[in-house]
């Protein structure tokens, strides 16, 4: 039987933690076509390392004619956009991991880096056999496909994007829980007269999250108005951060007029609670991080606005192959 080639898929099974799209290995895809071109690519990145002087080579050759890696790009792009975004974003990321990991002491303790293997190799394995039957098997796959034995490929490739995985994580949970935070709910409302009366509403003893359920214009309804936890820095919006962190735990702040992409919106907070940011000292800091993402995973709201933060931060401008500015935050549109 031909050894079957370790494709993405979904894992089934108890959820897990958000994982940006492409970004950062996929736990869910760790064994994709990328991973030979990541292993190929270690000791020298295409095209960036070297002499000035020395072209980067070429991704194939026809006929004695190079197809270039800006050939590739191009290409990619045309054909495969959101791919080829996903890929870019990855790159930012791991960029500013590399710029704030120092700063903020980020660190993946080696026994949940282990376990991390051995759940991914665990479940790899299973998806194969689900889809191809008992006889397959990962470490025929990946030498199949790569020319790289299991434990290799454990090694050289599924443990580092991995770790990389889990240092975002913890470098998104430290950067919002190294400062003050806020724990609010939202209803929004298209209408002011109609905020204002649900703001009465509130205050005559109607509940806020059930409010939020039935009224709220806005995609955390779902959710009872529940909103990610918001850092002091993390709102472009002084005057709306400033509203919100001057309020005390069980009070309503607004309905407060904001100008989205959408138009224009009255926005009734609700805040739950304050949260002091953790202690300087790194190695509490560390036990606290591990504890609180056992606690809560990293979610999707969470590290979209850690990411624009960040890409705000670090000034990170992003380019289309003809030149043209994409897009400047973690949006990956």
């Amino acid at each position: 039987m031909t050894p079957a080639r370790p494709r993405g898929g979904r894992r089934t099974g108890a959820p897990s933690p958000y994982v940006p799209r492409l970004r950062l290995g996929l736990l869910v895809a760790v064994a994709c076509a990328p991973l030979g071109a990541c292993v190929r690519a270690a000791a020298r990145p295409s095209g960036s390392g070297g002499p000035p002087t020395d072209p980067p080579g070429p991704v194939a050759v026809v006929s004695g004619s190079r197809i270039t890696k800006g050939e590739l790009s191009d290409f990619l792009y045309a054909r495969f956009r959101e791919p080829w975004i996903e890929a870019v974003d990855q790159l930012v990321d791991e960029r500013i991991l590399a710029l704030e990991r120092g700063r903020l002491a980020v660190t993946v303790p080696p026994a949940v880096l282990d376990a991390a293997v051995e759940a991914e190799v665990a479940a790899r394995t299973q998806q194969l056999r689900a889809r191809f039957g008992e006889g397959a098997d990962l470490g025929a796959s990946v030498k199949a496909y790569y020319d790289l034995d299991l434990a290799r490929w454990r090694r050289d490739v599924l443990r580092p994007r991995l770790e990389t995985h889990l240092l975002l994580q913890r470098l998104v949970r430290l950067s919002s829980r190294g400062r003050e935070q806020v724990l609010a709910r939202l209803i929004v409302s298209k209408d002011a007269e109609r905020a204002r009366a649900l703001r009465a509403k509130v205050e005559r003893g109607a509940d806020f999250s059930l409010l939020a359920v039935q009224e709220s214009e806005d995609a955390t309804k779902a959710v009872g108005g529940v909103l990610p936890p918001v850092g002091r820095g993390d709102l472009p919006l002084r005057a709306l951060e400033e509203a919100l962190f001057g309020a005390p735990a069980g009070t309503l702040v607004g309905p407060l007029e904001v100008v989205t992409a959408q138009g224009r919106e009255w926005h009734l907070y609700k805040i739950v609670q304050r949260l002091a940011p953790w202690p300087e000292d790194a190695a509490a800091r560390r036990e606290l991080v591990e504890a609180d993402l056992t606690k809560s995973p990293v979610t999707k709201a969470e590290y979209e606005r850690w990411a624009t933060a960040a890409r705000r931060r670090h000034g990170v401008a992003v380019f289309a192959p003809d030149g043209s500015v994409l897009r400047l935050d973690g949006s990956g549109r």
